[in-house]
C-alpha cells in the first residue's frame, strides 16, 4: 500500500512491468499474472483513481499523469506496460506522452482516446451492441440492482459478442463477478479521468515502443475495430487473436496470456 492515496503492490525484481486494469475491474484482475511475471520481473499493479482501494480524486489526473506520478514515486525511469481495456488506453496515452519511459507495450483490447467514428470506417452499427448493453447496465445501477448490472457487465465483457454467459465456466464467472460488481459500485458518482489532448488516436505514429495487441474472437465489434485501427497506425505493431475469448482475456486464458506476454517482453528487453 502506498503512503499516499494510490494503492499499489510492488513484487519481484528485474525490469519493471506495470499492469493496468480495465474499467470493469481493479488491480485484482491481475491475480493470475503476478506470480507468473514476478519470477522474472519487478511487477507493479495498482488501483486507478476511484477503483479498488484507491480513493476517487476530487480533481482527477489523466490516466497518463497518474501513471507518471506513480513511476516517479517508485523511481522507475522506464517500464514495460501491460494494459487491458481502459488500462490499455492508459498505457497507450502514457506512451504517446512519455515515449522515453516505455519499454515494451502490450495492449489487450484497448480503448483509444480521441478516436473518431471516421477512424474506424464510419459505421455506427458497430456500436449498437455496446450502446444497448450500456443502457441496460446504467438502468440497473440507477435502480440500485447491482446484481443485475453485474450480469449485464459480465455478458458484455466476459462472454462478449456472440456467446452467452451460460456457455462459460461457472468457476470463471464466479471468480470475476465480485470484481466486476465492486467496479460498478465504485463507479457511482465518480468523476471521470480527463483525456490527454490531443487524444492518442491522433498521435499513434509517435509510439516508438515495440507494441503487441491482443484481441478476443468474441470481443465487441467496436473494440475489434479500434484495435485494428491502432495496430495499423503503430509501426511494427503485432496482433495476436485469442480464439473463443472476449474482453477478459487474462482471466479466461491466464496461461496463454502469460506465455504470449512474457515471450514478447523477453524479446524486447529494456
Amino acid at each position: 500500500m502506498a503512503e499516499d492515496a494510490v494503492y499499489y503492490e510492488d513484487i519481484g525484481t528485474g525490469e519493471p512491468v506495470v499492469l493496468l486494469h480495465a474499467a470493469v475491474a481493479d488491480s485484482r484482475q491481475w491475480d493470475a499474472q503476478v506470480p507468473a511475471f514476478a519470477g522474472r520481473y519487478r511487477v507493479i499493479r495498482y488501483d486507478m483513481q476511484g477503483f479498488g482501494q484507491t480513493p476517487a480524486a476530487s480533481s482527477p489526473l489523466t490516466r497518463a499523469d497518474e501513471l507518471l506520478a506513480l513511476m516517479d514515486q517508485l523511481s522507475i525511469p522506464k517500464a514495460h506496460l501491460v494494459g487491458v481495456s481502459n488500462g490499455g488506453s492508459a498505457a497507450l496515452d502514457f506512451a504517446v506522452e512519455n515515449p522515453d519511459r516505455v519499454g515494451a507495450l502490450v495492449l489487450a483490447a484497448p480503448g483509444i482516446s480521441g478516436l473518431e467514428l471516421a477512424d474506424i470506417g464510419g459505421d455506427e452499427a458497430i456500436f449498437e451492441f455496446d450502446a444497448a448493453q450500456e443502457k441496460r447496465e446504467e438502468a440497473a445501477v440507477a435502480a440500485g440492482d447491482f446484481a443485475a448490472a453485474t450480469d449485464v457487465s459480465l455478458q458484455t465483457w466476459l462472454a462478449g459478442y456472440g456467446r452467452r454467459l451460460e456457455d462459460l465456466s461457472p468457476t470463471l464467472v464466479a471468480a470475476v463477478r465480485p470484481i466486476a460488481e465492486h467496479a460498478l459500485r465504485r463507479g457511482v458518482g465518480r468523476a471521470p479521468a480527463p483525456n490527454i489532448t490531443p487524444g492518442a488516436a491522433r498521435r499513434l505514429e509517435s509510439v516508438r515502443a515495440p507494441t503487441l495487441f491482443i484481441i478476443g474472437e468474441y470481443d465487441l465489434p467496436n473494440v475489434r475495430a479500434m484495435t485494428n485501427f491502432a495496430a495499423r497506425a503503430i509501426a511494427g505493431a503485432q496482433v495476436v487473436e485469442f480464439a473463443n475469448a472476449a474482453h477478459w482475456l487474462n482471466a479466461e486464458y491466464p496461461d496463454r496470456f502469460d506465455d504470449v506476454v512474457l515471450d514478447f517482453l523477453v524479446a524486447h528487453a529494456v
